[in-house]
């Protein structure tokens, strides 16, 4: 694994070490929040200027495949992404758990949760990431209209204060419950 150059730089990995990290920019597709109630904090977005919101909600319906640890999983959550150029922006409301979500909101507010980077095979991601020592903690599968798309989240709160995720974007979406959109000029 790579260290730290004496200037203050990152050494790179060690020779035929794969990066756990795309090698196609950009590396980071989505940040994404954890809030405690989700119509809210869509509302705060859009006075930002922020939006469209699409909002579905994750659970055993939409995700045919849940882990918790190494356990299956139970959760469940509202989500809304809005996307502007290469960026998603994701909103994450906890509904049943356990799940890495909950928990996370400090005293009721919300804050960023997890950077999100597309990759294309979720097994290969986990692999990649397990060699750096990161462990998936929470993962989902087959949210796409074909049963596709794929996520893992990864235990990196320590060394970066974030969860990483990596995702398998599916197809194509479901159509979503609710659009939110900018008010119009």
């Amino acid at each position: 694994m790579g260290g730290t150059a004496a200037y203050g730089g990152t050494m790179p990995l060690e020779p035929g070490a794969r990066s756990p990290l795309p090698d196609n920019e950009p590396r980071t597709g989505q940040i994404a929040f954890v809030v405690d109630e989700l119509t809210g904090a869509i509302d705060d977005w859009i006075r930002l200027g922020v939006g469209p919101w699409n909002v579905w909600t994750f659970d055993e319906h939409l995700l045919r495949s849940r882990t918790y640890g190494d356990a299956p999983g139970t959760f469940s959550a509202r989500v809304a992404l809005c996307s502007i150029g290469p960026l998603t922006y994701e909103l994450v409301e906890p509904l049943q758990g356990p799940s890495i979500w909950h928990g996370f909101l400090d005293h009721g507010r919300s804050r960023m949760h997890h950077l999100g980077y597309y990759v294309e095979d979720i097994d290969e991601a986990i692999a990649a990431m397990a060699e750096q020592g990161f462990r998936p903690v929470q993962s989902g599968a087959g949210f796409g209209v074909d049963g596709d798309g794929a996520f893992a989240y990864f235990d990196t709160l320590e060394a970066f204060g974030c969860y990483f995720e990596a995702i398998v974007g599916p197809r194509a979406l479901p159509d979503p419950e609710l659009v939110v959109s900018l008010p119009s000029d």
